[in-house]
């Protein structure tokens, strides 16, 4: 098993977040009307479901019991943690984990599923595109999480 880290470097946060903002901007443009007068609800909801979920519930809720409380985690925001509230339990951590698993499995399917009923409404190939770009970057920071982050975490042993 290989060593744990105690503080990760940049790169690996910069990699993480950007292939998550980039999976996000995919959506949005995929999923945004083509047609004058159309609302883009969906563009703009889902980059907000994103940020709450991100900033507020994940961060509150499971940053705050994590052992890189404070520190420099895999996706940086271990450093950022005590902006929303006191250190809370290590053991905990696991009780935690609930919310960001409902979150990960329902973030891609309400992606995909905003490219494709836009793809529907209006049979443009440049969706699926989109829908490509989407499932690729999904994808890359699926994989680039589970080889480098969760092997190398101190919490690898919690999550499920």
């Amino acid at each position: 098993m290989p060593e744990i880290k105690e503080e990760w470097g940049l790169s690996d946060i910069t990699t993480l977040n950007a292939t998550l903002v980039a999976s996000v901007l995919a959506a949005s443009a995929g999923a945004w009307p083509k047609e004058e007068g159309r609302k883009p609800l969906f563009s703009v909801l889902l980059p907000l479901y994103v940020a709450f979920m991100h900033l507020f519930l994940l961060r509150r809720v499971l940053c705050r019991n994590c052992h890189y409380y404070g520190m420099n985690c895999c996706t940086g925001w271990g450093r950022l943690a005590p902006l929303w509230g006191k250190k809370g339990d290590e053991t905990k951590f696991k009780s935690c984990l609930a919310l960001p698993a409902a979150f990960w499995m329902t973030y891609p399917a309400i992606g995909a599923g905003g490219i494709m009923t836009a793809f529907r409404r209006d049979r443009d190939k440049a969706r699926l595109k989109h829908l490509a770009l989407f499932a690729f970057f999904n994808l890359a920071f699926n994989a680039w999480h589970v080889r480098r982050a969760c092997l190398y975490c101190y919490n690898r042993e919690e999550c499920p």
